[in-house]
């Protein structure tokens, strides 16, 4: 029940991203929407975090419509240890990995304009801006999420539960470049 919750405010906030960062100005351009799952194995993210991962879930693509970004989503979930007389404990203890995957109309800035609302939302919130990265054409870790460019296609790899910081970012890179491998 939880995981379709997350699942459901995950594809709203990707949703809003869609309509919110940069659609493509170029007239009569559909995205071809990439699978997400076909992107990860459920071994690859097992391994990445030292933990069993139910199989992947993966969602129906949203938008493409003319001018916008069509996206799927692809989502694991690791179930934590119950704790007796703590009902709260195994969700606590749960980690949650989402991958979302943009593909948007060629040449027609969809893929740059989703990566920089992401520095600008920082800078409107006051926040740290995303810390850059070198996987892609480009690519920035914002402590939870990895979002990475290639070409018209961005991904972003979100990451929730209990792991340490430096391990997290650690999977996650590994993770993502496994995904760049088999855009």
């Amino acid at each position: 029940m939880m995981r379709r919750s997350i699942l459901a405010s995950t594809t709203g906030a990707a949703l809003a991203v869609l309509f919110a960062a940069g659609c493509s100005s170029e007239s009569g351009k559909v995205a071809n929407p990439v699978d997400a799952c076909a992107l990860l194995s459920d071994e690859e993210v097992g391994a990445a975090f030292a933990r069993t991962f139910s199989p992947a879930e993966s969602g129906p693509p949203v938008g493409g419509g003319e001018k916008q970004g069509a996206m799927t989503l692809c989502s694991w979930e690791s179930p934590g240890a119950e704790v007796a007389g703590d009902f709260g404990a195994s969700i606590r203890n749960t980690v949650f990995i989402n991958l979302m995957v943009w593909s948007w109309p060629a040449g027609g800035g969809g893929g740059e304009g989703y990566m920089k609302s992401f520095i600008d939302a920082a800078r409107a919130q006051n926040l740290p801006e995303p810390e850059p990265v070198t996987l892609g054409e480009a690519a920035h870790w914002t402590g939870d999420m990895m979002n990475v460019r290639q070409g018209d296609v961005t991904m972003t790899l979100s990451l929730s539960g209990p792991i340490d910081a430096a391990a997290l970012r650690t999977a996650a890179e590994s993770l993502a470049r496994s995904a760049l491998g088999r855009l």
